[in-house]
């Protein structure tokens, strides 16, 4: 997802280990709100896409500012 949002091709950046693989590994985690939404009558306040650009754009905010804090130390 936050490949896709800053349009970057994820096979150039992320690598994949089989040693860290556990021997029983799920495939597939799904989580299910569905009985939070019917016994607490709740609602989430965002949907996944927006919480996951979130969270891509508060890492993008953490690194543009490392990045000036590194030029500014490489400067003195």
């Amino acid at each position: 997802m936050r490949f896709l949002y800053l349009d970057m091709d994820w096979k150039k950046y992320v690598e994949i280990d089989q040693r860290y693989f556990r021997p029983t590994e799920v495939d597939i985690l799904l989580g299910d709100s569905s009985k939070a939404r019917k016994v607490l009558n709740w609602q989430p306040k965002v949907t996944f896409k927006e919480l996951a650009k979130m969270m891509t754009d508060a890492d993008m905010e953490i690194a543009r500012r490392e990045k000036i804090i590194n030029e500014h130390q490489e400067v003195k």
